[in-house]
């Protein structure tokens, strides 16, 4: 029996004759920029730093709910929020995750440092400042440099930010957290079928039963998100009080 492949978050790629939506088509032909993998740095067995750096890359940019990178065979692959960029030297860090998928998806380990490729922002924009008095941040492991970029370029108070994280490794998780010196965040362990998805309803009630005027950053499957929504509106949290970042 074949170990299972592993597929990064940062890189989903679509099986050989599989039709293409056409914005993945026209949409990095119209808007990429070129950038050089400067630098490619292992914080665990699944967490890498990926630093993108080139010319095209000083300016403006925003930040999204992921980035779509063109490798130099065609395939299309995703990196999400930045944990930072230097608009002056062009420099922007990712961090990315893989996690184990099925056959057809290709590995990470393919981003090398010295690779080229064509980036383009695609994907709703996340809002940085923050709409209440405080902000709770929902996701998984790959929502680790979504809270990163909230904290650090936000500007948001690591004491008024809570954290909650759906992850396959608790140990490996809260080194990562450790490293990126994020505040201590509630990891709540993935089980099979979604048995654990009450832990991850409660822990959100908890806290909305307590922070009557906070913002909440929410990213994951859309399923899932709707069913923190509808819990959130049980305790009158305005829509406009909630982002939503969905895969």
């Amino acid at each position: 029996m074949t170990s299972p492949a592993f597929c990064s978050t940062t890189e989903i790629l679509r099986p050989v004759g599989t039709e293409r939506r056409w914005i993945d088509r026209i949409f990095p032909r119209l808007f990429s920029r070129s950038a050089e993998v400067s630098e490619v740095k292992r914080l665990t067995e699944r967490f890498r730093i990926i630093t993108l750096k080139g010319d095209a890359l000083k300016g403006p940019m925003q930040l999204t709910r992921e980035l779509v990178v063109v490798r130099r065979n065609g395939h299309l692959c995703y990196l999400g929020s930045p944990l930072s960029w230097d608009t002056v030297s062009g420099t922007i860090q990712f961090l990315d995750y893989r996690r184990c998928s099925p056959e057809g998806h290709v590995s990470s380990k393919l981003i090398q440092s010295g690779d080229i490729l064509e980036v383009a922002c695609h994907g709703s924009q996340l809002e940085l400042g923050m709409r209440g008095t405080s902000r709770f941040v929902l996701g998984s492991e790959t929502s680790l440099g979504i809270a990163y970029a909230l904290l650090t370029i936000g500007n948001a108070s690591p004491f008024r930010v809570r954290l909650a994280f759906e992850v396959d490794s608790k140990e490996e998780c809260a080194q990562v957290i450790k490293i990126l010196s994020l505040p201590k965040a509630t990891l709540i362990e993935r089980r099979t079928e979604g048995r654990h998805f009450h832990e991850v309803e409660a822990t959100v009630a908890s806290y909305a039963a307590t922070h009557g005027n906070a913002d909440y950053v929410l990213h994951g499957g859309r399923s899932d998100i709707n069913c923190i929504r509808r819990l959130l509106k049980n305790f009158r949290v305005a829509p406009s009080r909630i982002q939503t970042l969905m895969y």
